[in-house]
């Protein structure tokens, strides 16, 4: 089975040039958005209408998977067996990455099948 090597990237205050430098560096070939909000106040570069217009100019594919996304909450009331989270939203995504809508299915209809390999830029 073959390995996809998979980059994590926060977007953090570079500039867009700066930002596509890095995922060159690298050979990046493909940019996953996971952001649930998809938009940044401070850095509108890394908007995803940005970065939908951006990153083909760069030769690099922009897709988006909301689905693997943060911001996920549990009603108070659900037992949940995450619960030695002390912070709240980490105990939440701990929760919803036990969820039938988080399984592998969604990622590998996106061409990321395979043995994945998980590095930091």
């Amino acid at each position: 089975m073959a390995e996809t090597c998979v980059y994590t990237i926060g977007h953090s205050t570079h500039s867009i040039e700066e930002f596509v430098e890095m995922l060159n560096k690298h050979g990046v070939e493909r940019l996953i958005d996971v952001r649930t909000v998809p938009g940044s106040r401070h850095n509108p570069q890394f908007g995803e209408h940005e970065l939908i217009a951006s990153m083909p100019k760069a030769g690099i594919d922009y897709q988006r998977l909301a689905e693997l996304g943060g911001l996920r909450h549990t009603p108070a009331a659900e037992a949940s067996i995450n619960g030695a989270w002390r912070n709240r939203s980490f105990r939440n995504y701990a929760d919803y990455m036990q969820t039938p809508e988080l399984a592998l299915p969604p990622v590998s209809g996106h061409g990321l099948s395979g043995e994945l390999n998980f590095r930091g830029l």
